[in-house]
């Protein structure tokens, strides 16, 4: 597990950033051994603008207590386009292609929009607020 968070962390930070042993373990003991936890915790902290590398700045945080709580946090904080999207999906189901989702909820706009979204969503650790 520790592999996993040193390589996110090398994505995150880059060549010259350097995180502390301490948000290490913090992470691989959060996650429990789940590496999509640990993932989705590492960039829940880059997205809020965490100094990684800052060992007060990590105590000081209030992380979400588990999986679900954090997944629904970042969905929540998602703006508004990809959020609706997620939303009318989770009713959809597990699988599903991206045309159906005009078919269900017109709102959402044409098929090329709700595809062009769905693939946003479905590849984004971090959402574009412009």
């Amino acid at each position: 597990m520790a592999a996993v968070v040193e390589t996110k962390l090398a994505s995150l930070l880059g060549a010259s950033g350097q995180a502390s042993a301490s948000l290490r373990d913090l992470v691989v003991g959060r996650a429990q051994g789940n590496p999509f936890y640990a993932e989705e915790l590492l960039n829940y902290l880059h997205e809020q603008g965490v100094d990684l590398a800052d060992a007060g700045a990590l105590r000081a945080l209030e992380l979400p207590e588990s999986l679900h709580s954090l997944v629904l946090s970042r969905i929540d904080t998602s703006p508004e386009a990809p959020r609706h999207t997620l939303k009318v999906a989770s009713v959809i189901g597990r699988s599903f292609r991206a045309p159906m989702l005009p078919g269900v909820y017109p709102d959402l706009g044409g098929s090329r929009t709700c595809a062009s979204t769905s693939r946003r969503c479905a590849t984004s650790t971090s959402w574009s607020r412009s």
